[in-house]
């Protein structure tokens, strides 16, 4: 019986090499690797700006607060004791044309 592995290490000695040099800069986040990511990411889909962020979650919440910010989404939140638990999210939508 053949056996398939649970995982397959495909990175490079190139690749360990990058993630050495980040974990000896000790700038894990918001760091020169970082920036030139968002400004590669940026040019590759030809937009101005690209923010890169640690989930899906954080995207969500970073898309939303773009829309409040930009006057086209008035969010209103109920948090409850815990966070994440209890949250009651409210959207209006609104045509500012």
């Amino acid at each position: 019986m053949y056996r398939y592995p649970l995982a397959k290490d495909t990175w490079d000695n190139e690749e360990i090499e990058a993630i050495n040099e980040v974990i000896r800069s000790k700038r894990y986040t918001m760091g020169p690797k970082v920036r030139e990511f968002e400004q590669k990411f940026a040019d590759y889909f030809g937009s101005k700006y690209a923010v890169m962020v640690n989930s899906g979650s954080s995207a969500n919440l970073l898309a939303v607060a773009s829309l409040v910010y930009s006057g086209r989404l008035i969010v209103e939140m109920k948090l409850l004791c815990l966070p994440y638990r209890g949250v009651q999210h409210t959207f209006r939508y609104t045509n500012l044309d």
